[in-house]
């Protein structure tokens, strides 16, 4: 009886561990599932921000959750950006609750303004589907950029820094040049 016992409790242990490693794990290196009725604002073109005012230069939308792990790991990649390039680009935070405006603010600092995108009309209007996502936008709103910031989850891979690499092809006014796949497909939690 004590072998059944045993030999239960471990299963149920290993099964246990296997669901956090897939929670924690394996679940964000599977790309975000596309929404129904997505449609994505095609690259070049330019979008229509409705009341969100831009500065005479290029900008960076940034898609934040503070219930995302993968927005999380993020942070100091996105701080380093902004140290880098707040001089020549308008950051913005994106978030989609009330409660996350103050944390993402503290987080980010004052050179990036947070703005609250409760009805995802920003997100859809952008093409963005899951966080963390950037998007870049020359000086006339054209979509220059979007997708992820680097193939690894904890943005550790100088050699696929995708947003550093859109920004200093913008800024120096040459055309994005081609990237691998992983820089354009959604990796990360929901938006929606």
């Amino acid at each position: 009886m004590k072998k059944y016992a045993l030999l239960l409790l471990m299963t149920i242990s290993i099964a246990l561990i296997a669901f956090i490693f897939w929670h924690q794990e394996l679940k964000y290196q599977l790309p975000t599932p596309v929404p129904k009725n997505w449609t994505a604002s095609p690259l070049n073109e330019k979008v229509d921000l409705k009341n969100i005012s831009v500065a005479e230069k290029p900008s960076i939308f940034h898609f934040y959750s503070t219930d995302c792990p993968c927005s999380k790991f993020n942070v100091k990649h996105i701080q380093s950006l902004v140290r880098n390039y707040s001089e020549k680009v308008d950051f913005k935070v994106v978030v989609k609750e009330d409660q996350m405006v103050a944390k993402a603010q503290k987080t980010f600092g004052e050179k990036v303004e947070v703005i609250l995108d409760k009805d995802e009309a920003i997100a859809k209007n952008l093409g963005v589907y899951a966080t963390p996502q950037a998007v870049v936008l020359k000086e006339d709103l054209s979509l220059y950029f979007r997708g992820n910031y680097n193939k690894s989850r904890y943005c550790t891979d100088p050699e696929t820094y995708y947003v550093d690499t859109a920004l200093r092809y913008l800024l120096a006014g040459e055309d994005l040049p081609e990237l691998d796949r992983y820089a354009m497909q959604a990796y990360g939690c929901e938006l929606f």
